[in-house]
């Protein structure tokens, strides 16, 4: 960025800050959307961008009057410039702009800043209305999608919702992009479950309980997966004395997910820990792959169910192929420690019979059903 510019916008944003402590800090306020709000994006001590923004309520658009970004060595290249616009496009989401991002004289001259406008170019995104400093919508939600890095097929789902207007895709993206659900989740939710809308939507209330209920299992068992990600994901170091969890130290694989078998796959880049299983320790080698067929069930349900998983899970190794490189499991929450002794016995036995190994998550069915329900109000509040 020239410096002329770099040097206007931090004063600039000296300027906001100033104001926002004046106006609302000192006295304890909060300001509302259509003021000015400063934002500083760090990562421990390296800043990497700074903006201000507000509603534009006349114009129905998210106003920027700063945006310095910056791209240190140590991050891959163009963190700043995402973090800042997906911070961008979530908070136009939030204020019920039409995902519209309009940049003032303040910011390079009434340009979109030169930086988002590489990062676009790099993403493969065409923005038209550089000069005039606008991010149209229709941009807007392509950039929003594309830094999510959603799958062929859960871009597909997500765009055949939005045709049939039942979810629109910044609304999905914002979840996503907000922790509400995780990548993976969002991804075994449009292609798991029947009807995804009412689950992203949190249209189906507890009141109404067939079909909450039927909802909840859906959300119970995205989240099931979801511990086994990051299970999986973890690197722990250390000796027997002592164990340590480094930030940004996790173990690189490729996550998919199959709805015909709801099952997680899971590609190997380098050897993998396999959780919660009754061996000492088993790794699958890198370029291995992992099929987890997840069943987030009760005690009452495995046992109901059983037989029908075993059918299933048969079929899933048919398809796989029962080669050296795939690992097959079956996945239960920790109700399964809860079965009696001889049933325990018998499952384990048949599926190892078929050649898939139990998988015990320690998480109940009744912790993840609290975290689902929260997660299902949660989106019930979230803009439509």
């Amino acid at each position: 960025m020239p410096t002329p510019y770099f040097e206007q916008a931090l004063g600039r944003f000296e300027e906001h800050v100033r104001e926002f402590d004046s106006k609302y800090l000192s006295k304890g306020e909060i300001p509302k959307d259509y003021g000015f709000r400063p934002y500083r994006f760090c990562v421990r001590d390296a800043v990497l961008g700074l903006a201000v923004v507000k509603y534009g309520r006349r114009e129905d658009l998210l106003v920027v009057d700063v945006c310095l970004t910056a791209d240190p060595p140590q991050f891959p290249p163009h963190s700043g410039t995402k973090i800042v616009m997906i911070s961008l496009l979530c908070e136009a989401f939030k204020c019920g702009a039409k995902l519209e991002i309009k940049f003032t004289e303040n910011v390079e001259g009434g340009r979109v800043p030169f930086a988002v406008y590489k990062l676009a170019r790099h993403l493969g995104v065409t923005l038209s209305h550089i000069d005039e400093g606008h991010i149209s919508p229709a941009e807007a939600r392509q950039l929003f999608m594309v830094f999510i890095s959603f799958s062929a097929a859960s871009s597909q789902k997500l765009m055949q919702l939005a045709v049939e207007e039942k979810v629109s895709p910044e609304r999905v993206c914002f979840m996503v992009h907000n922790g509400v659900w995780e990548l993976p989740e969002m991804e075994s939710i449009l292609l798991g479950s029947g009807q995804p809308e009412r689950i992203i939507l949190g249209t189906s209330l507890p009141e109404v309980r067939a079909l909450y209920l039927n909802d909840l299992l859906f959300a119970r068992a995205a989240l099931l997966g979801s511990f086994l990600d990051r299970k999986l994901a973890r690197r722990e170091r250390g000796d027997e004395e002592q164990v340590l969890e480094l930030e940004g130290d996790a173990r690189r694989f490729g996550i998919s997910f199959d709805p015909a078998f709801y099952a997680k796959i899971y590609s190997a880049e380098e050897p993998l820990l396999v959780p919660w299983i009754e061996e000492d320790e088993s790794w699958v080698p890198a370029g291995g792959r992992i099929v987890a067929m997840v069943r987030a069930r009760t005690v009452a349900d495995i046992e109901l169910h059983f037989e029908d998983d075993l059918a299933t899970a048969a079929k899933m190794m048919e398809s796989y192929g029962r080669q050296k490189e795939n690992f097959f499991y079956l996945l239960y929450p920790r109700d399964f420690r809860d079965l009696p002794q001889d049933v325990k016995e018998s499952i384990t036995e048949s599926l190892r019979g078929i050649g898939v190994g139990p998988m015990i998550c320690p998480e109940m069915a009744e912790k993840l059903d609290v975290d689902a329900a929260k997660r299902l109000e949660k989106a019930r509040v979230i803009r439509r």
